[in-house]
């Protein structure tokens, strides 16, 4: 006999599985960089809603900043795509643009 709620909470799992591992690779890195004592911005939309940044690292003493877009794959991750969104910030973020901006990727391979 089979267990129905066993098989639903298999369907469950497999079904946010993608966005709640995101969410939670997300929390771990900025709880490390908060760690390592940087400010963290967090997430970042532009205005129309169409590009969206996972993470923007701030040190305002050092004036550098590192965004980041988090990728569980790091091999899905395309460097020029990523530039085109961070020009967008930077349009739209004047305090970034005097920063030293690093740009990058971070993925399960780097926790």
């Amino acid at each position: 006999m089979e267990n129905k709620a066993l098989k639903s909470l298999g369907e469950i799992i497999e079904r946010d599985y993608s966005s709640v591992s995101g969410l939670m690779m997300e929390r771990y890195f900025m709880k490390k960089f908060q760690e390592e004592g940087r400010y963290i911005i967090g997430k970042w939309w532009d205005r129309k809603g169409e590009n969206e940044i996972d993470l923007i690292v701030v040190d305002p003493i050092g004036n550098e900043a590192w965004i980041y877009e988090l990728k569980k794959q790091g091999y899905r991750y395309k460097e020029n795509e990523f530039r085109e969104k961070v020009d967008k910030v930077l349009e739209q973020t004047p305090e970034l643009r005097n920063m030293t901006i690093h740009i990058g990727s971070l993925s399960l391979e780097d926790m």
